[in-house]
Formats: C-alpha cells, structure tokens, sequence
C-alpha cells in the first residue's frame, strides 16, 4: 500500500515440500515478546522459520497442497 511501511511477517512452511505456510506471525516491534515465544514454539517443533512481507504472506497458500498433515 502506498505510504505504509513494508511489514514483515516470519512464517514456516509445510515439511511436505508443498510451499504451503502452516504458521505466520506479523514482525512488528510492539509484539516482539509474543512473536519470539511463537517463532520459537515452531523451532522447537521442527520447522524452518523464514521472512517474508506481509503482502506475500496474505497470497501465498495455506495448509497441505498435497492434502497430507
């Protein structure tokens, strides 16, 4: 959006290999605390955590492609 910051978001994918986001939280410095203590929660379960904006994130597609869990 025009005159609005680039926001961020970190977000995990699928371990399928589909691309599919299963997680995504938005990187905003007043949600700091909470942001870390999910993105470590989704380390912790085995994902790789990756950034993106916040506009990708809304386009990207969500849950299995490949209908797996």
């Amino acid at each position: 959006m025009v005159g609005e910051e680039r926001v961020m978001s970190y977000v995990a994918r699928c371990r399928c290999g589909c691309g599919g986001l299963i997680f995504a939280t938005v990187d905003r410095p007043e949600y700091a605390a909470i942001t870390a203590e999910e993105v470590a929660g989704v380390i912790r379960a085995g994902y790789t955590v990756e950034r993106m904006s916040s506009e990708e994130v809304r386009r990207a597609p969500w849950g299995c492609q490949r209908g797996e869990s």
